[in-house]
């Protein structure tokens, strides 16, 4: 199953793009799951504010949706965070440009809860030296990392082994053994 991981990246990509529209919500849900957080903490480390950052987070997926640029996608070219993290830079830059552009408002921006709950992850796990795209990648490998422990632990529930999967692993206790095999 771990082998399949990046073949089941693009085949959700892929999904995106049927006709079928219900397999194509249920795989752009996920691919939104997947890489929320990591396209977050990228933007966060463009701007100051978090709310400004959960704003252009939610604004490229919208740009992804309504520019239909999941269909530019192509596993030939190479991974499909690499493509994402591209777009976003794009995004992020056309953002800037945008912004420098129009006239300042005085409007209030909402912060939603997943917003601060996001910033809150951002402040604890966030390394702010080095590249951004380092801490994309870190974060995304966070996200792989998440999704494994979810689903070995609903293997456990399965299993009707949940108490098993909860119990803090202990070290067994070893005794030093001399080289002819005695304690």
């Amino acid at each position: 199953m771990a082998g399949d991981f990046g073949t089941t990246q693009w085949s959700l990509v892929l999904a995106v793009r049927t006709d079928d529209p219900d397999r194509a919500r249920a795989a752009l849900s996920e691919l939104c799951r997947i890489y929320w957080y990591p396209l977050y903490a990228f933007a966060r480390r463009q701007v100051r504010d978090a709310s400004e950052a959960a704003d252009l987070t939610q604004g490229f997926f919208v740009h992804l949706l309504e520019k239909d640029v999941l269909r530019q996608a192509d596993p030939a070219l190479g991974r499909f965070r690499s493509f994402l993290l591209a777009s976003v830079k794009n995004f992020l830059s056309n953002e800037r440009d945008r912004e420098s552009a129009r006239k300042r408002g005085g409007g209030v921006k909402p912060i939603s809860l997943d917003a601060l709950e996001a910033d809150r992850r951002y402040q604890a796990h966030t390394i702010t030296r080095g590249a951004p795209e380092d801490d994309f990648d870190r974060q995304w490998a966070h996200v792989v990392l998440q999704q494994a422990l979810e689903r070995v632990h609903a293997e456990y529930l399965k299993g009707d082994r949940a108490r098993e999967f909860d119990e803090p692993t202990r070290p067994t206790r070893r005794t030093s053994m001399s080289p002819s095999g005695s304690p």
